[in-house]
């Protein structure tokens, strides 16, 4: 076994030396076999020579790329050395400035602009075909009222006022919360979210109005009626909040009586004395709870299907109504429900009891008139105690 060693030149005039191949002697070819003869090479580059920048391949796809970049940039610079000035800077332009175009129809304000006048660090997503400059936003937006989705309510200010102020009331679920406006004496100041937004957002005013955490959730339907008449139904929000407010106007010295929503987010606002409150488990269940005739930071739990636990859930929603001041929950000893549907008929009748000074604990409730009862009473708009036995 030999080596056999071809030297050849490179086109650059370099001397080349290239072990081919290692085959018995008997095994060898000619040259032109191998393809190492001049005649048959029309561009050969040596391994050195090869990696020099004037000699690397593009691909087909980079190639064009880059072509069509040049090209695009060349065409704005292109134009904008027809025009006298450019920009902010009121400069001459140049085939090396990388310029941004506006495509406002009516720009006034240098037409191209240099992105490190900008501010800007790379073209914007939308330069080739809608990116406009600051002065034809801010006219855009002057000229063309915004158009709004739902129709805000509207009032105006007393008549010995001399600006108008507009109230916008929105709202999300039965949150109430309403923005002020005040009038605008001064232009105002334009913030742009990213280098690649189309049009600037200004920021008048935010804020957030005080959530009423004791009214209604929904206006009581017969359908809620049908509900609570049902042996089998289920009560639901509404129908629990509209109990708590009759049971608030019972006695207005005792706090809670807070939307049952606010407890699975832990959004209760803290009470500070004697409280009535009725919880969801999350498990389909209502629960009251209560602190009246406990020391601070101890409450009593209300449960009709009591089963020697009590749920993280209820300690939770409950340590929020306080603050984080919970010491302990107890259970009561209470009368328990016969089916998986009288939970929440027995959650008020026990926040009935304690609202009208009377331990729950000592009453037995003739349960086939609960719920005639609760319907006359919401019917009504006023609660009073269960029927008992």
């Amino acid at each position: 076994m030999v080596a056999y060693v071809s030297v050849e030149l490179c086109l650059m005039g370099k001397q080349f030396h290239a072990v081919m191949r290692i085959v018995p002697m008997a095994s060898f070819t000619h040259h032109a076999c191998l393809l190492l003869i001049s005649q048959s090479l029309k561009k050969w580059y040596c391994p050195h020579c090869s990696r020099l920048q004037q000699f690397k391949r593009y691909s087909r796809k980079q190639t064009t790329g880059k072509v069509k970049g040049k090209a695009s940039v060349s065409a704005v610079s292109t134009q904008a050395s027809l025009c006298d000035t450019i920009c902010i800077c009121k400069v001459k332009a140049t085939t090396a400035d990388r310029l941004v175009e506006c495509h406002g129809s009516n720009c006034t304000n240098g037409k191209f602009f240099h992105l490190q006048c900008l501010g800007l660090k790379r073209m914007p997503t939308n330069h080739k075909t809608t990116w406009r400059c600051y002065i034809c936003r801010t006219t855009i937006k002057t000229n063309v009222a915004p158009q709004s989705t739902s129709t805000p309510t509207t009032c105006s200010s007393s008549e010995d006022d001399d600006d108008d102020v507009t109230v916008v009331t929105t709202g999300q679920g039965n949150q109430n919360k309403t923005n002020v406006a005040p009038p605008v004496t001064s232009t105002p100041t334009n913030c742009s979210s990213s280098e690649d937004d189309d049009d600037d957002v200004t920021v008048v005013t935010t804020g957030q109005g005080n959530q009423n955490k004791t009214g209604p959730l929904a206006t009581l339907t017969q359908d809620h009626f049908d509900l609570i008449c049902n042996p089998l139904g289920w009560l639901d929000c509404d129908i629990i909040q509209q109990a708590h407010i009759l049971l608030h106007n019972e006695n207005l010295n005792i706090e809670g009586f807070q939307r049952p929503t606010l407890g699975p987010v832990r959004n209760f606002n803290i009470v500070s004395g004697e409280f009535v409150q009725i919880l969801h488990t999350g498990n389909s269940h209502w629960v009251c709870v209560s602190s009246i005739g406990c020391p601070p930071g101890h409450v009593k739990l209300y449960d009709s299907l009591y089963n020697d636990v009590i749920s993280q859930e209820i300690e939770q929603q409950t340590n929020d109504l306080l603050g984080g001041r919970l010491l302990s929950l107890v259970p009561a000893s209470v009368q328990q429900q016969s089916n998986g549907s009288d939970c929440g008929i027995f959650a008020i009748a026990f926040a009935a009891c304690l609202v009208f000074g009377i331990d729950p604990s000592h009453v037995n409730f003739d349960v086939p008139t609960m719920r005639p009862h609760l319907a006359a009473c919401l019917r009504n708009k006023n609660i009073s105690l269960f029927p008992s036995t």
